[in-house]
């Protein structure tokens, strides 16, 4: 008789046994599913910034680029302006040095 209590306690422990590592087992897939479902989460979340990011790079770059274009344009105008004013002045200062050398000496120079 007490061979059959030592082996239903034996079976009996088995059973408990078994019990706590199938709660144990469904809390740790639990926790897994949970930890999944996170970092799921946060990979869109990342993707997302990403697009993000990526979309005010481009517009940022188009801006400057942009900016960059018409800066040097400008620059372009004004060189031109100046180039014109500076063509403008040696042609008035060379009529104006013909007009004190004369016309004979005019091409010694």
């Amino acid at each position: 008789m007490q061979k059959k209590t030592i082996q239903n306690m034996k079976y009996e422990l088995v059973e408990i046994l078994d019990t706590k590592q199938e709660n144990m087992q469904r809390q740790f897939d639990l926790e897994l599913a949970r930890v999944k479902s996170k970092y799921e989460d946060a990979i869109v979340k990342v993707d997302e910034a990403s697009q993000s990011l990526q979309e005010l790079f481009k517009e940022k770059v188009r801006n400057i680029k942009e900016k960059s274009a018409l800066f040097f344009a400008k620059v372009e105008m004004k060189l031109k302006e100046t180039n014109d004013e500076v063509l403008q002045v040696s042609t008035i200062f060379r009529q104006w040095q013909e007009t004190l050398q004369g016309p004979t000496k005019k091409y010694e120079s």
